[in-house]
């Protein structure tokens, strides 16, 4: 899960926050 979030806030798109939840 780490590394999904790791990638998203990379991107900065609204799936980071998705993953954040």
């Amino acid at each position: 899960m780490f590394a999904s979030v790791g990638e998203a806030t990379r991107k900065g798109s609204k799936h980071s926050q998705i993953d954040l939840l």
